[in-house]
């Protein structure tokens, strides 16, 4: 099974089921050596800037609701990163 790397903080330094992981503030969504999402971190209240610019719908948008600041996670196919 997947064991997720998670943590409270943006190490991500703890590895663990998926059911568990997704308790912690910070979990890597893509595997080792595997990228299937890309991830783009929007430090401005606007949302949906990917809107505005005319690029495609993310697949999930994740937004601060204090800070109004977002992550947009797109679904590709997954590439391995490693040799």
């Amino acid at each position: 099974p997947y064991l997720a790397r998670c943590s409270d903080d943006k190490t991500a330094t703890r590895v663990r089921p998926r059911e568990y992981a997704l308790r912690y503030p910070y979990m890597q969504v893509n595997r080792p050596g595997m990228v299937s999402w890309l991830v783009f971190d929007l430090d401005h209240a606007n949302a949906l800037a990917w809107d505005d610019a005319g690029l495609p719908a993310p697949n999930l948008m994740v937004r601060n609701r204090k800070s109004g600041h977002s992550q947009l996670f797109y679904a590709v196919p997954s590439v391995c990163t490693t040799e």
